[in-house]
């Protein structure tokens, strides 16, 4: 909730933002509860999908952090 409130904080002070979850992203991550590490095809996902949000739609990406999908273990 936090940061849809602060994306609305931005735009409302005249800045370009937008939220996104950081599961529909691509940040995927290991299941090792409470000790999970990013997995390596996060990287390129995340950057492709927020390449047009920062480079051609020039919008602040605000992000939810701590939140990612499990890889599952036949990956």
């Amino acid at each position: 909730m936090s940061t849809r409130l602060f994306a609305a904080f931005l735009s409302k002070c005249g800045l370009k933002a937008i939220q996104y979850d950081s599961w529909d992203i691509g940040f995927v991550s290991t299941d090792d509860f409470t000790n999970g590490d990013i997995c390596e095809e996060t990287y390129p996902l995340v950057k492709e999908r927020l390449s047009a949000a920062i480079g051609e739609e020039h919008h602040i990406p605000v992000v939810t952090g701590f939140l990612a999908r499990v890889r599952s273990n036949e990956e």
